[in-house]
């Protein structure tokens, strides 16, 4: 939207001014006629309809060819369910295939008592790392869902928690704290969870206390404490000054660090993963259920004990409370062993003396049970399948793994025992799938071939990837071998001080960035060649405007002399380069040929500027004068077949001649600019399709509007010429994200830039929805 604050702009007075046009003004134009749209020969979806073609939730398919986050895991019957950022995944531990039972892959909170595979979740991660999305399922089949706060989807109609639910819908647990990352159901049915609370860490996030708590289902006495039915209670982690583990002692006044994962063990014991915290050492603890002796040790319930972790030993068969351990993750397997995920191995605390794993063990022992591992791979979550199989999410490469117990056919492959296997998560990123970063621009080159931008998401050395780089065909790009449909990042052996937003594929297929800190538009070839005057290599970028300074500067002389801050920026088939600069307040003109364009004398790789006098007061300029004799607020701009400049500019759709003539219905002199539609207070990005009909990205209603150059039927409705429609997204109310069906019945989620391919799609991207939509033409 207009006021997103990963612009970089000094817009702070624009941005007030842009609210109050948006509450005072109200304009809807008429929209297309209603209903689905006509079904396309020849097969294919029909036009108008909305596809995902990078981002979204991807699946359903082979789990080991979607990406993945790495979040807790869990197993119930053939189900292994694991989180990955804003949806839960499912994959069938015989076959190996992934679907996505909740979640529609954007944070928030819409959906909520609807069907859970359209709603949205928090995607809580909390500020030390761990991902905060878990999934089990009660005793009743239901899937409980940690993700900040609890949520539970229905596996029948019927009343649970307290609450009427309906089959396959989601509702959230009422009562349930804040920032909880785990959660399961105990033998009683009383929900118990595991929460890390950041703000009770003040300044110093990396030492957050972590609390054990249980949401009561009906009255009792569990884990030592009397309960009553809706009440919450704190077990462990009640005293966050606490600076000692407590172990021995009653759990409420044991000290916690940040805890991972919860589990429950055979005897209903809670068993907790806590990554530890200053003076708080990492160490597997338990929550006595009962009086009895676990693991070795005499526990009371209520009590808090560890049972691995605290020591210093790293030796195999040592006790588990004298080892040392990272404790990223726990469970136990159907002997009653304790697994845990130890960041470079998985580890075995023994719950009986006996033999397991191939190896002898005694009670309350720790030991190693997998092989060596490559240090690129990090057991963190851990789960036992019901086959005996050990599994275990892999920070280290986004996947999750299996160690094999015996020998059979388990996710669609045939094991060994002792080996280990990749069962879900992908080392290629798919395009459809999670996106690196939330994406704010999209392009297409004449091939098809999607370019994406993405809105600063910097490293830990404050700096940031360029764009990606989907290919239609497979074949070699950039100098790599790249296959259809996959997203890459563009090799560009250039470090960026934030994400380059803005995009733009020129003729030969090259991609052209506009690097903002650094105030330099620079190019990336898709092949070695000489472009803009220049011999380029593939894996480097090149510098064709801007010299490093920001003030808008050298008009008239080269462009690589010239000082300016670029931002949206477009091409076109004549190899002209056109960025909006300072802060949208004028648009600059890199010209490929010597010529007169825009009613200017121009030279070859000088550059010029075509529109806007560098400042904006608030006042439009009205219609038919001088581009560059009134001030200018532009948010985007493309180039039309006629070589015009088409903006989405002071709030309207405006033209600047490039030549004198008849275009859009009226007689136009070149370099003069024309307001051809609006007001639309959202306006933030055009593009023109193959029939000269303009497209515009208005950001505040979220929605896609064409200005109709001509009658005829387009992306599935029929349009006069002239008048404007609504092509995608809903401009009140909302709905489902709606892929795969009608565009104008979608929800768009934040639409921050728009292209067409050149087989007509219009493609979309939607900045909150980190995804990249097309609608069939």
């Amino acid at each position: 939207m207009l006021g997103r604050p990963r612009r970089r702009w000094p817009w702070g007075v624009i941005r007030i001014i842009v609210a109050a046009a948006a509450a005072l003004l109200v304009w809807q134009l008429p929209h297309g006629p209603a209903g689905p749209p006509a079904a396309r020969t020849g097969g294919g979806p029909p036009p108008g309809t909305i596809m995902t073609v990078a981002g979204g939730v991807a699946g359903p398919g082979p789990a080991t060819r979607i990406a993945l986050d790495t979040c807790p895991i869990s197993v119930a019957g053939d189900s292994l369910y694991a989180g990955d950022d804003e949806v839960v995944r499912r994959i069938d531990t015989r076959t190996g295939w992934l679907t996505t039972p909740v979640g529609d892959g954007t944070a928030g909170d819409h959906g909520i008592g609807g069907p859970a595979a359209g709603a949205e979740l928090e995607d809580s991660t909390t500020s030390v790392g761990n991902c905060s999305l878990a999934a089990a399922q009660d005793a009743a089949g239901n899937l409980l869902i940690a993700d900040g706060r609890v949520y539970v989807v229905a596996a029948r109609s019927g009343r649970f928690y307290g609450q009427p639910m309906q089959a396959g819908h989601i509702y959230r647990l009422g009562g349930s704290p804040y920032g909880v990352v785990d959660v399961r159901a105990d033998r009683a049915g009383n929900p118990v969870m595991i929460a890390d609370d950041p703000s009770v860490c003040g300044s110093e996030c990396s030492d957050i206390p972590g609390s054990v708590q249980v949401l009561a289902e009906r009255a009792g006495t569990w884990y030592g404490r009397p309960m009553q039915a809706g009440r919450l209670y704190t077990l462990a982690g009640q005293d966050e000054s606490a600076t000692a583990p407590g172990n021995g002692g009653p759990a409420a006044r044991a000290g916690l660090g940040d805890l991972a994962e919860l589990r429950l063990d055979s005897a209903g014991n809670l068993l907790i993963a806590d990554t530890g915290r200053t003076g708080i050492p990492a160490e597997i603890r338990v929550i006595a259920a009962r009086d009895g002796t676990f693991y070795g040790q005499r526990m009371r319930a209520g009590y808090s004990y560890a049972i691995a972790g605290g020591g210093r030993r790293t030796g195999n068969g040592v006790p588990g409370p004298s080892a040392s351990v990272a404790a990223l993750g726990v469970t136990h397997d159907r002997a009653g062993n304790v697994i845990i995920g130890d960041s470079t191995r998985l580890r075995v605390v023994a719950a009986h003396t006996g033999r397991y794993y191939g190896q002898p063990m005694i009670t309350g022992h720790i030991y190693t049970v997998s092989p060596p591992l490559s240090r690129n791979i990090i057991p963190e979550y851990v789960a036992v399948d019901g086959a005996g199989n050990l599994l275990f999410a892999d920070g280290g490469s986004g996947t999750i793994r299996v160690l094999a117990e015996r020998a059979g056919q388990f996710y669609g492959r045939a094991m060994r025992p002792g080996h280990i296997y990749i069962v879900a998560g992908s080392g290629q990123a798919a395009a459809p799938g999670k996106l690196p970063a939330l994406p704010a621009g999209v392009a297409s080159d004449g091939a098809g071939d999607l370019v994406i931008g993405y809105a600063p998401n910097t490293d830990r050395l404050g700096l940031s990837r360029g764009p990606d780089f989907v290919p239609a065909r497979t074949g070699r790009y950039f100098g790599l071998p790249m296959h259809a449909g996959q997203r890459y990042p563009i090799p560009v052996g250039h470090r960026f001080g934030a994400c380059p937003d803005w995009v733009a594929a020129d003729r030969a297929g090259n991609v052209v960035i506009a690097d903002q800190p650094a105030r330099r538009v620079l190019v990336a070839p898709v092949r070695d060649g000489r472009f803009y005057g220049q011999r380029m290599r593939v894996g480097q970028v090149y510098p064709v405007a801007g010299d490093g300074r920001a003030a808008s500067s050298g008009d008239g002389g080269p462009a690589l002399a010239a000082g300016l801050t670029p931002g949206p920026l477009a091409t076109d088939p004549r190899g002209d380069i056109f960025v909006l600069d300072s802060g949208g307040n004028r648009v600059r003109m890199v010209p490929a040929q010597s010529g007169t364009w825009f009613g200017q004398r121009m030279t070859a790789g000088h550059i010029y500027t075509v529109a806007g006098a560098g400042s904006w007061s608030g006042q439009t300029a009205p219609s038919a004068v001088p581009a560059t004799g009134h001030g200018l607020f532009a948010f985007g701009l493309t180039v039309d077949a006629h070589g015009n400049l088409v903006l989405a500019a002071d709030y309207r759709v405006r033209v600047v001649a490039r030549h004198t003539g008849r275009f859009y219905g009226r007689a136009m002199r070149a370099g003069y600019v024309y307001t051809i539609a609006g007001p639309f207070p959202g306006a933030h990005d055009v593009a023109v399709d193959r029939h000269g009909n303009i497209l515009l990205d208005d950001a505040s209603a979220n929605v896609i509007r064409l200005i109709a150059e001509r009658s005829g039927r387009f992306y599935g409705h029929q349009v006069t010429a002239g008048r404007s429609y609504v092509m995608a997204g809903r401009p009140h109310g909302r709905a489902g994200l709606g892929a795969g069906g009608p565009a104008t019945q979608a929800w768009l989620d934040g639409p921050d830039g728009i292209a067409v391919a050149p087989d007509g799609r219009l493609l979309i991207a939607e900045y909150d929805g980190a995804r990249i939509e097309a609608v069939t033409p």
